[in-house]
């Protein structure tokens, strides 16, 4: 039932996006994407408020006791209003995040975080609302969050170039966007949800209150030592993104290797404490024994799993951003209305697959190719900006379509020259 990973997901999209854009100094396309991930996640928060609301039906579906089921549909019924609060909350967070703005972040959920500790004690034992009353408070906090942040927004000048406004081109593109969220949503969700299969598995055992009591206690420790890796995961993302974007690929590969060190060696020193206390740290949650044995039995697991998780989250950013930070761009040159022969030599133009003297040395195909119209060693730069005859085709095609944007001197920048193709291909077309 968690919908957060979902949309957490599905938010990702935006990481992926507003890191490159940032990187290519391509500022207003962030608020675009924002406004755009927004309206995606609203709109799946739908199916997923209907799924909460028969919650209860489902369980006893899926073989778990009267009590459970009923219990647990009443708290779900007031996290409806936090699904429609994670569709702005996660765009706001990436959109924050591509621009390193972390600190303000910080601050919002440490004070709504004592705001919320207040509230749930008020409404749980002095209200009497149970578990439905700390489920609405929980709902309450994430709205206070994605207020807070979208005012931060409005009113910082570190975001005067990435917000301009609500604009109508958050409603094109859609299509393409949600594909794009929908991948990364599933690599997320496939990573996540085996915590509440575990969950379920843990409410069909013979005694399910004791076995849900140490699980929960296991996977609030697991989720105290995941939120490091995924604070690395963030850090890692921001910055592959950034220097993706702006062209510098060995940056990126080093950024990588420094966040999965660090979570690695920070997952370890976690495992380690928690076997050191395995037969008293389940008492930092309950006093009873019975639970104590089951926490202390589960500890090695729960070593292994935060070891592992140590370095999963950073590498599957770095999967994520293989597989899909070139989609978007590359199928627009597919989309482009030219013919189907420039298409293919724009694409490997992109994926850096021409034949140039540079790259058949390099692949040890054939060394020693030089330009056939200057006879200087060739590169997809020479190639296209350095030599003589290129530059001579340029100065035709300009006073052809008129003045033309300069080509991006680093050719192996993925957006930049992908837009600056499309671009070209505009131009050609309209003229």
């Amino acid at each position: 039932m968690k919908s957060n990973f979902m949309q957490l997901g599905m938010g990702s999209a935006v990481e992926t996006l507003c890191g490159q854009a940032y990187g290519a100094h391509k500022y207003d396309m962030l608020g675009v994407y924002l406004q755009r991930s927004t309206l995606l996640l609203a709109a799946t928060g739908v199916p997923l408020a209907i799924i909460y609301v028969y919650s209860g039906p489902i369980l006893l579906l899926l073989g778990e006791s009267e009590h459970i089921a009923a219990a647990a549909a009443v708290f779900v019924y007031g996290l409806i209003p936090q699904i429609f609060s994670y569709a702005a909350n996660f765009p706001i967070q990436k959109f924050l995040q591509a621009q390193s703005i972390v600190a303000p972040s910080a601050y919002i959920s440490a004070v709504t975080l004592l705001l919320h500790l207040a509230l749930s004690w008020l409404v749980v034992y002095k209200l009497g609302l149970g578990l439905l009353g700390a489920s609405l408070v929980l709902s309450l906090s994430w709205w206070l969050i994605v207020i807070a942040q979208f005012a931060y927004i409005l009113t910082t000048p570190r975001c005067r170039d990435t917000w301009t406004g609500f604009t109508m081109q958050a409603f094109t593109g859609l299509w393409s966007f949600a594909k794009l969220s929908a991948a990364s949503a599933v690599m997320l969700c496939l990573e996540t949800w085996y915590l509440q299969i575990l969950v379920l598995l843990a409410g069909l055992l013979d005694n399910p209150e004791l076995s849900l009591d140490a699980l929960s206690i296991c996977m609030t420790l697991n989720g105290y030592v995941l939120m490091i890796s995924i604070g690395f995961n963030a850090a890692a993302s921001v910055r592959v993104g950034n220097e993706l974007g702006a062209g510098y690929p060995r940056v990126a590969a080093f950024s990588v290797v420094v966040s999965t060190g660090m979570s690695f060696l920070l997952a370890l020193i976690a495992a380690a404490i928690v076997m050191c206390l395995r037969d008293r740290i389940s008492y930092l949650f309950t006093g009873g024994q019975a639970v104590a044995h089951m926490v202390s039995d589960l500890c090695p697991l729960l070593a292994i799993t935060l070891i592992l998780n140590g370095i999963q989250p950073v590498l599957s950013e770095v999967v994520r951003w293989n597989l899909l930070q070139p989609a978007e761009s590359t199928k627009a040159l597919w989309d482009a209305p030219v013919r189907n022969k420039v298409k293919v030599h724009a694409w490997r133009l992109v994926e850096n697959g021409l034949a140039v003297g540079s790259e058949l040395q390099r692949r040890k195909i054939k060394p020693g190719v030089v330009c056939v119209a200057c006879g200087r060693e060739e590169s997809l730069a020479h190639r296209f900006l350095e030599c003589p005859h290129s530059i001579f085709v340029l100065k035709v095609l300009q006073t052809l379509l008129g003045p033309l944007e300069k080509p991006p001197e680093r050719m192996r920048n993925h957006s930049e020259l992908c837009q600056w193709l499309l671009d070209f291909f505009g131009r050609s077309t309209s003229n």
